[in-house]
């Protein structure tokens, strides 16, 4: 087998890969660190099967990208991250750092043969973030094989806002055209970020009875001054961590002015559970002054 090392020393990281041929059943002896750097190991020609027995110690990462199989058969010290890309990394000691993280990507992986129970803070397989807990070949849908575990300390964050909000009703599901906040979960016409700000449902629900109205009227009395407005009113769940603008055009093209409280004559009332417990009602009367046409709507943004 030809070696060659494009990259600087190994003590610093860098990439160790094969000139040609098939390194199947070499024994590499020579590494001693890490370094700072992270080393990656691969890619070979034609399917690589190798084992390093040295200690590979320092606070640097150590890749896996070929075809085959390596062996990292001495108890390693390196407190760097461990990401297998390609093909299978095999440990005979259960030495991860248990601050690391260990990426399994593409379909590789991490054969835990030293029958013990290895600590790691997460655990991420083809890009996703396992929860916290054991993983073994029984529960982890094949990127994990041999006798031992990994017991993973940190999960994913538990979601907030808008996130958790959209997580009750779809649980678990990733595709953005349901869950995200422009798309329109039941197809309602209603976009999910306008149904969270409403106090809707996304998935069962029938937002078009939660949207906004808008009226015009003259001298609404209390504390709003005489004159001719366009009231414009919407719901507001008080739970919502969302940023909420009612804006006006006199032409339904833009530009669109935000009705700010007390800014071109501009008033804001808001009513705590005016609709509802935890539904407040926000009403923005908008002056008509000499315009013949003025049209309002409410825009939504998730911080």
């Amino acid at each position: 087998m030809i070696v060659r090392y494009p990259g600087d020393p190994v003590a610093v990281g860098g990439t160790i890969s094969a000139g040609s041929g098939d390194a199947a059943g070499y024994t590499v002896h020579s590494f001693t660190g890490l370094g700072a750097g992270a080393l990656t190991f691969g890619p070979f020609v034609g399917t690589a099967s190798a084992t390093i027995t040295s200690t590979l110690s320092g606070t640097g990462g150590f890749t896996w990208q070929s075809s085959g199989t390596l062996t990292l058969a001495a108890a390693n010290s390196y407190s760097g991250d461990t990401v297998v890309d390609v093909g299978t990394l095999s440990l005979q000691q259960a030495t991860l750092a248990d601050g690391s993280s260990v990426f399994l990507n593409g379909g590789a992986t991490l054969d835990l043969v030293h029958g013990e129970t290895d600590t790691v803070a997460t655990l991420w397989i083809n890009g996703v973030q396992q929860p916290a807990g054991s993983y073994n070949s029984a529960n982890s849908s094949g990127a994990i094989t041999g006798s031992g575990a990994l017991l993973v300390t940190n999960g994913p964050g538990a979601p907030t806002g808008f996130a958790a909000w959209i997580d009750g009703f779809f649980p678990g599901e990733t595709d953005p055209a349901i869950i995200a906040p422009d798309a329109d979960a039941n197809g309602d016409g209603v976009a999910n970020a306008l149904v969270y700000l409403l106090g809707g449902d996304p998935k069962d629900g029938n937002n078009l009875t939660l949207l906004p109205t808008a009226t015009l009227v003259t001298n609404p009395g209390g504390t709003v001054p005489d004159g001719g407005y366009l009231v414009f009113t919407h719901r507001r769940d008080a739970t919502a961590q969302a940023n909420p603008t009612v804006e006006h055009s006199t032409t339904l093209e833009a530009p669109w002015t935000i009705a700010t409280d007390g800014v071109d004559g501009v008033v804001v009332i808001e009513t705590t559970d005016g609709f509802a417990p935890g539904i407040d009602r926000v009403e923005v009367f908008i002056p008509q002054q000499a315009n013949p046409h003025l049209f309002g709507r409410l825009a939504v943004t998730i911080p």
